[in-house]
């Protein structure tokens, strides 16, 4: 379903929790040169909680509301504009909590229900995702933490190095744990304009060899060790805006599986770097705060004239309510079903000719 690139390559496995925090434990696989657990994933959180719902996974059901708005701030898809800012109709909403195993963070899953199902129709569309969902409200308890583990415990999660601005190597660059670790940059001081397509920038190899000299670098700094077959931190490449947008971002990660010198660590083969087409909701929420906080590359590089910030990706743009380092921001987004049924992998043991 992913046709192969690592943004659309995803696994959520999904039990019941033993945690009293949560519902559901939610583990999350990147699949690509091999299979990583580095880090949890935003965007198919959206997804637990329909199928927590569906599947019989939620002990207590009947533990639903009505339909509203979160409190504090928030990310908003600008698929939440026209027909989709529109409050959602009034109903049944089950609120599915969800402990994400990666990272030890907590979240809560607002699914919009229909004769006790979830719903999945509905004109809620994200820019990058084709066609449209029902409204699913994402209420993030804990990002600030998410890094706890992995930092000196002396710094905190959201600023793993206690600086807003690092030298990397001669290029500023402000380390962002809140949500997602990420590594912001300025796109010109790798010599881009961040404008590029996806495409052009994938195909660019010495832009590919300096970002991952960097993402070395920031490892080390942010307390993540050896990143260079992690998929972990990703890198924003952030430039002028360009359309009507406050801020324009590219999101690059070379990926999992390749080793120190760059290349595929079972093929030896040296590997592009993967350009995201749109915007994850935890990297919307790490950039988000690294605009709102004053002397960070990414406020430098800001065109504000609202509160709400709107963030350019190649796929179109998202509407940012930036919450603070230590806050707790709510993501409009949306989920559908789009495929049910059955895998019959292959079992272990020698191939037999045919």
């Amino acid at each position: 379903m992913g046709g192969g690139h690592s943004q659309a390559s995803k696994v959520a496995v999904v039990s019941r929790s033993a945690d009293p925090r949560a519902d559901v434990d939610y583990l999350f696989l990147q699949v690509g040169n091999g299979i990583s657990a580095e880090q949890t994933c935003g965007d198919i959180l959206a997804g637990v909680g329909p199928f927590a719902v569906e599947r019989g996974l939620v002990e207590d059901p009947g533990r639903v509301g009505r339909a509203g708005r979160a409190g504090g701030a928030g990310t908003v898809g600008r698929a939440a504009g026209s027909a989709g800012r529109a409050a959602a109709r009034a109903g049944e909403v089950a609120r599915v909590r969800v402990r994400m195993v990666n990272v030890g963070a907590t979240a809560t899953v607002h699914v919009p229900l229909e004769g006790g199902r979830p719903v999945c129709a509905g004109d809620i569309g994200i820019d990058g995702a084709p066609d449209s969902g029902a409204r699913v409200l994402v209420e993030f308890h804990d990002l600030p933490a998410m890094l706890q583990e992995s930092v000196p415990t002396s710094l905190p999660a959201s600023l793993p190095t206690g600086r807003i601005v690092d030298d990397l190597g001669g290029v500023p660059a402000t380390l962002i744990g809140n949500g997602v670790p990420i590594v912001v940059i300025a796109a010109k001081s790798v010599g881009v304009t961040g404008h590029e397509s996806p495409v052009r920038l994938e195909y660019d190899e010495r832009l590919r060899d300096r970002i991952r000299s960097l993402r070395l670098l920031a490892g080390e700094l942010m307390g993540l060790g050896d990143v260079g077959e992690k998929a972990v931190p990703e890198v924003c490449l952030v430039a002028p805006p360009v359309d009507d947008g406050d801020l324009c971002i590219r999101m690059v990660l070379p990926g999992c599986g390749r080793s120190a010198a760059g290349t595929d660590s079972r093929t030896g083969a040296r590997d592009r770097i993967t350009v995201y087409r749109g915007l994850g909701m935890l990297a919307a929420a790490a950039i988000g705060a690294a605009a709102a906080t004053p002397g960070s590359v990414a406020a430098e590089m800001v065109h504000r004239s609202s509160a709400a910030l709107r963030l350019e990706h190649p796929s179109g743009r998202v509407d940012v309510m930036p919450a603070p380092l230590s806050g707790r921001p709510a993501i409009i987004t949306t989920a559908r079903l789009m495929l049910d049924g059955h895998a019959f992998p292959n079992p272990a043991g020698p191939t037999r000719a045919t």
